[in-house]
């Protein structure tokens, strides 16, 4: 997570990336999330704490983070919007702090249910995973243009550094994990031309929690890069609500 001094009371908002792609594809859309919400913004991404999200280290990850933002704020009251895998951080830790968390919001989230834990959209996608992780720099650079529908406007996209994902503790994570249900207002957002995860997981989840799902037409998974402005709309409407 990175810091700055804190300038009012609002309740921060914290971005969770997932374990692609960096911290630096959000620095416009953090920026944006910062003047428009007139709030500090945190952002922290499993790929750059290099945990190997395991169970308990996802939980010391969240009280690690927890903490520093107790220091920062002198509370511990946030909103929490993630992307990808980052969702289960997000789910764990409105689980674990539900008079805190003022709201969560997933975005192309890469999590399941307990009940349907052996979905195939699921294997396919960690398949892909795997095969990204063990590639050279190079052809990692070009999946992860698979991020964006528009690849050839981020010139953020052009370099990234070389990824390394554990497998074993990836898939633990999806299937051991326990993931509850919302104890907190949540919404969807979910992009209709993501290319790393179905949409079909987003309106799965929307469908048995009964939560609202707002769906963008035409951006890829990392939908914060390719709409921030849309992305920040929906977040402004959402947040100032649950304030």
């Amino acid at each position: 997570m990175d810091n700055h001094q804190i300038s009012n009371n609002l309740a921060p908002v914290v971005l969770i990336r997932g374990m692609l792609g960096e911290c630096r594809y959000w620095e416009y859309f953090k920026q944006l999330v910062e003047q428009r919400l007139q709030r500090p913004v945190f952002l922290l991404s499993l790929a750059k704490s290099g945990t190997s999200l395991e169970p308990l280290s996802l939980v010391t990850l969240i009280e690690q983070h927890r903490e520093q933002l107790c220091q920062l704020t002198g509370q511990g009251d946030c909103h929490l919007v993630s992307l990808s895998l980052g969702a289960s951080v997000a789910l764990c830790w409105q689980q674990m702090y539900p008079d805190e968390v003022k709201s969560c919001t997933l975005i192309n989230p890469l999590v399941t249910v307990k009940q349907r834990r052996w979905q195939p959209l699921l294997w396919w996608l960690l398949f892909k995973i795997m095969v990204f992780s063990r590639w050279p720099g190079d052809q990692q650079t070009r999946w992860l243009h698979r991020l964006s529908a528009w690849p050839s406007l981020h010139s953020q996209l052009a370099t990234s550094e070389t990824h390394s994902i554990d497998f074993k503790a990836l898939t633990q994570h999806l299937y051991e994990m326990p993931i509850a249900e919302p104890m907190v207002p949540l919404q969807l957002l979910v992009s209709r031309h993501d290319k790393w995860i179905s949409s079909e997981v987003s309106y799965q989840l929307a469908d048995i929690w009964q939560a609202p799902l707002f769906p963008h037409l035409s951006a890829g998974h990392d939908l914060p890069l390719d709409d921030p402005r849309w992305v920040c709309e929906k977040l402004t409407d959402w947040i100032t609500h649950y304030d």
